[in-house]
């Protein structure tokens, strides 16, 4: 004796077969049907320059608990088993923040059903990127000495992420004597002539730097002659 039973709702099942001819009964074991398994991946928090590595976070619905999941990343299978405690996980990649490509992270979880139900999701993240800039000197001084001198920092919005911080510091390095270098902070205009390093950093702490060099007129160099006036037929 067979039979099927369809359109069944999620549940606890008892079927009981039973002899027409001498009316006994057999009960067999309860069967149960989950709900569908449901599961979603997505990035929580991106990989940065001060040490956070991305994190992934995982939530799952239906099927039977526990579940476990596997990963995949670009391709190469990380064989780690890894079992989701309630119904979110959180993934973190260690190697994340040394990437220079896009990473591709294919999830494939697992319930605890007899017939192990599997379903997968996909998160592909981007790499952090160093913020890109120019750093352009302008010819604002007109007199040697004075503190009129400017530079332009032109920031390329699509890479790093924003906000940006500039940072203007003067480097005396190649004076002689030797001078400290003078931090000029986020300061760009009312500059005296000389080199100076850039620094741009992104929200995430990732950095760059570039030069730029203030020039100045020469300073105005002059000699006073004296000429003593001299009497025609003096002694």
């Amino acid at each position: 004796v067979s039979g099927t039973f369809s359109n069944l709702i999620p549940g606890s099942y008892v079927v009981k077969v039973k002899d027409m001819t001498t009316g006994c009964i057999l009960t067999l074991p309860a069967q149960t049907i989950e709900t569908e398994l449901k599961f979603n991946a997505g990035l929580n928090i991106a990989a940065d320059c001060k040490g956070q590595n991305t994190e992934i976070k995982g939530t799952v619905s239906g099927g039977k608990e526990p579940y476990t999941y596997t990963v995949t990343i670009n391709g190469t299978v990380d064989a780690t088993v890894r079992t989701v405690t309630g119904k979110t996980f959180l993934y973190t990649d260690p190697n994340a923040a040394n990437a220079s490509i896009h990473t591709t992270y294919l999830f494939t979880l697992t319930d605890n059903s007899t017939g192990k139900c599997s379903v997968t999701s996909t998160v592909e993240v981007a790499p952090k990127t160093d913020p890109a800039f120019t750093a352009a000197p302008n010819s604002t001084i007109l007199c040697n000495g004075a503190e009129t001198g400017s530079i332009t920092v032109t920031i390329d919005q699509s890479k790093g992420i924003g906000p940006y911080e500039i940072k203007v510091v003067k480097d005396n390095s190649a004076l002689v004597p030797p001078v400290a270098d003078f931090d000029y902070g986020t300061k760009t205009t009312g500059l005296p002539a000389g080199d100076y390093k850039i620094t741009v950093t992104d929200s995430k702490g990732c950095f760059k730097v570039e030069t730029a060099k203030i020039e100045e007129p020469t300073k105005i160099d002059f000699k006073l002659v004296d000429t003593q006036i001299t009497c025609i037929g003096g002694t």
